[in-house]
């Protein structure tokens, strides 16, 4: 497998782990999970208008869901895809300020995990990452 990973296959790639991820994630949260996913959130709230701790509290929220599995290769595969995202596309990144929106997003998964919601929190996870898939250029 190639290091440069297109972002065009990168995104669905992503979108699909993702759902199946968030899913799980809802089914088997602890309060705890949900407690250290909310400080997480608190922290990337304090980066706003620094993009790089900014997008790097947002990498650590995705693969602390993934990690809510117990399961190692949910972990490696969401860190595999945030880390070629990060490494091969920030500088096609357009910061637009729009960290609100991420913020609201997460604060809307956090909420169908903590509710364990399974299909709301993959309906979540699955507009934020279309959302912020448009903050990327082609």
């Amino acid at each position: 497998l190639s290091t440069t990973v297109p972002l065009c296959t990168l995104n669905p790639a992503r979108i699909f782990s993702e759902r199946g991820i968030v899913r799980e994630a809802a089914e088997t949260a602890t309060a705890e999970n949900i407690k250290l996913l909310r400080a997480t959130l608190a922290e990337q709230r304090g980066f706003s208008g620094d993009s790089e701790a900014f997008i790097s509290a947002d990498m650590k929220f995705h693969t602390q869901i993934a990690a809510i599995s117990g399961n190692p290769i949910y972990v490696a595969v969401s860190e595999a895809m945030l880390g070629w995202l990060k490494e091969y596309h920030t500088e096609m990144l357009i910061w637009t300020g729009k960290e609100q929106f991420t913020l609201t997003e997460h604060e809307e998964i956090i909420g169908r995990l903590a509710a364990r919601d399974a299909d709301g929190a993959e309906s979540a996870v699955l507009k934020h990452l279309e959302r912020s898939r448009a903050l990327y250029t082609k």
